[in-house]
């Protein structure tokens, strides 16, 4: 039985290792994941400051 479970421990283990290896081969290398992402700007009006304000104080309460 102790055989049994060493042997079984090994298989996932190797099993593990090599899904990480796959896993890690499959992503590009040469580009950072931020290279991706859409550039795009937000018009900065009070509405938006006001609505930020808000969010910030009352429902994230970021400086509670």
């Amino acid at each position: 039985m102790n055989v049994t479970r060493s042997f079984a421990l090994a298989v996932l283990g190797l099993s593990l290792t090599a899904a990480a290896l796959v896993g890690a081969a499959a992503r590009p290398q040469n580009e950072p994941a931020a290279a991706s992402a859409r550039k795009f700007t937000i018009r900065r009006t009070p509405e938006r400051l006001a609505r930020g304000k808000y969010l910030v104080n009352y429902v994230a309460d970021c400086f509670g």
